[in-house]
């Protein structure tokens, strides 16, 4: 049992440090507004993904219609 909450703390301490480190990058001291921000760049990142995407399938579309002038 004792091992076993050993483990349990060593992995708690792995995270309260990982959190102290994303907090003072950040300056961002609550959880929730960290999540937020997280998972507003991951839509952003997301977005810019499909106008990547758009943006080559217009340029595929507009070579073709200059090689058919």
């Amino acid at each position: 049992m004792r091992t076993k909450m050993d483990k349990e703390m060593k992995k708690s301490a792995v995270v309260d440090e990982a959190f102290k480190t994303i907090k003072t990058s950040t300056g961002v001291t609550d959880v929730g507004e960290m999540v937020g921000k997280f998972m507003a760049r991951e839509a952003y990142y997301s977005q810019l993904l499909q106008n990547v995407a758009d943006s080559d399938s217009r340029i595929d579309r507009l070579k073709k219609e200059n090689e058919m002038l």
